[in-house]
């Protein structure tokens, strides 16, 4: 055996590379087994041309896909919210399709540049040096540089091939590059089909320890669980989901086709396409009519239907109408919304108490809130008054009293004046929580420092602190878990892992006959 049966899920390797699935979060591992690249990402397709999309949480606090190449970097990552990827796919001739937002795709060259803007509810490959595009149910054909040259008015466009194309429009016909009629041609009809690898259920059990290391619940083999939130956690089972308790019962059956965390006492799951709420009990509190619903924050969530966004209460009631472009959690009493490119705030009334006039915005924290415009980053208060003038590259939200900001290419904290009160000396960092923040120099030496600056001790850091554990990595690749104080709490012993979350921390088993530990704590 090449590779032991160690992940839920593997694709057929491309360009020696092969995208696996770890719980929920891929990774990439070579032809020798080898993960070398972590399964950390939400999503990820095959390496095509030198380069993969994978989706993850970036810099600047937002989820879009970026492309990776095989060293792990970021070739092409959107800047800002405005500019995030909701779907990507591999590169063919130099060129990747994606979707930005409204349910929209285009083209993009290994640069990033938008070759095709996101306009097309369809766009093929590339073939003879033209793409064929769908828009409002009918299809036409661009130019590799994204000009349209045949409007978009047949049923059915084909690949061009030796500078014939073969269309519908009523009757079959091939056409030429100017979408002139070459020839009439009789109805065919083609059956395509992609074909992949099936998920294959592997035997394995998932066991919760504490922070001790002790055995909290013995899991069962090959039912798959996550974290815990709010003393449950998603379990699915012969591909349903449902939940399970702290003392590993199954408190709600598995009979939904998927699944969020519970927040609040509430959590969304989603049944024949369409999303609801339920109750710790199972209780419904809403049927399953959104197309798509977030989690519960302070009673409100966002919801989506018919491509907008608005704002559902745990009453049942519609707070806000679906009639944005784009909607995010309330905090401190306001809530970002976007109305085409722009961004502002609405109120929990409704109001537009800050109209939608900025590139991209934050959440507003201690007061304030980054916001953009210009291509620079300022800080404004509940009033709309510019606190911190437009001066920063990028900029976070304030945790006491600092926030993280970027200038001329480096990182440092500010106070809400916009004092640098931390030089902008990092190539990388984190936001302070709890009085740390991770940061990692020139030298790309990583350490963790207090709010006055100070480097508190060095390590390989793999995630921030939830609560006061950190993942950590030695030079083998090993994870462990590091305390504030820098003391080892879990030794480094696992492949993987993930987060403690709510004093658990997920065991894996793999199974193989003699019993033996092949497996990770995650």
């Amino acid at each position: 055996m090449l590779i032991k049966p160690t992940y839920e899920y593997a694709r057929q390797f491309s360009e020696g590379m092969a995208a696996v699935m770890n719980y929920g979060y891929y990774g990439y591992v070579n032809k020798q087994g080898d993960e070398v690249i972590t399964a950390l990402y939400d999503d990820a397709e095959d390496f095509s041309e030198g380069l993969a999309a994978v989706k993850g949480q970036w810099e600047g606090g937002f989820s879009t896909f970026a492309y990776i190449n095989k060293e792990d970097r970021t070739v092409i990552i959107p800047a800002s919210k405005t500019e995030a990827i909701e779907w990507a796919y591999s590169f063919r001739n130099g060129r990747a399709v994606i979707s930005r937002g409204k349910e929209k795709v285009g083209m993009i060259d290994k640069k990033g540049n938008e070759i095709i803007p996101c306009m097309y509810d369809e766009v093929g490959e590339i073939s003879d040096s033209m793409i064929a595009v769908k828009m409002i149910d009918k299809w036409g054909y661009c130019d590799i540089n994204g000009k349209l040259i045949i409007s978009c008015r047949f049923e059915e466009a084909h690949s061009f091939y030796e500078g014939e194309a073969l269309v519908k429009s009523g009757d079959a016909y091939y056409i030429n590059k100017k979408g002139e009629f070459l020839r009439a041609e009789k109805d065919t009809n083609e059956n395509s089909g992609e074909t992949g690898n099936e998920f294959q259920q592997k035997n394995f059990s998932i066991d919760y320890i504490n922070t001790k290391g002790e055995r909290i619940i013995k899991g069962k083999p090959g039912v798959i669980t996550t974290l815990f939130f709010n003393g449950m956690t998603p379990v699915m089972s012969e591909g349903k989901w449902g939940f399970m308790n702290k003392t590993g019962a199954l408190a709600i059956p598995c009979k939904y086709d998927s699944v969020g965390s519970f927040s609040e006492g509430v959590a969304t799951v989603r049944f024949n396409n369409k999303w609801g709420f339920i109750y710790q009990d199972d209780d419904t509190l809403t049927s399953c009519r959104f197309d798509y619903a977030y989690n519960f924050s302070k009673g409100i969530a966002v919801v989506r239907m018919n491509g907008k966004y608005g704002y559902f209460t745990k009453t049942g009631d519609m707070l806000i109408p679906c009639r944005y472009d784009n909607a995010y959690t309330f905090k401190d009493e306001l809530a970002i919304v976007r109305m085409g490119n722009q961004f502002g705030f609405v109120s929990k009334k409704g109001d537009q108490v800050i109209p939608c006039s900025y590139d991209d915005a934050f959440d507003f924290n201690e007061g304030l809130a980054a916001v953009q415009k210009n291509g620079l980053f300022g800080y404004i208060d509940m009033q709309e008054n510019t606190v911190v003038s437009f001066q920063f590259e990028e900029a976070g939200s304030f945790s006491g009293g600092l926030a993280l900001v970027k200038k001329d290419g480096l990182y440092g904290y500010i106070d809400k004046t916009g004092k640098l009160l931390i030089p902008a000396r990092y190539k990388s960092a984190s936001s302070f929580n709890n009085g740390t923040a991770i940061v990692t120099d020139t030298d790309d030496e990583t350490f963790l420092i207090d709010s006055k600056g100070n480097e508190l001790f060095t390590a390989t850091f793999r995630t921030d602190f939830m609560g006061d554990l950190a993942m950590v990595e030695d030079g083998n690749h090993k994870k462990g878990f590091i305390n504030r104080q820098g003391k080892m709490v879990v030794p480094f012993l696992y492949d993987d892992a993930m987060p403690f979350n709510e004093g658990l921390q997920r065991f894996v088993l793999i199974i193989n006959g003699d019993l033996s530990m092949h497996g990770a704590l995650f």
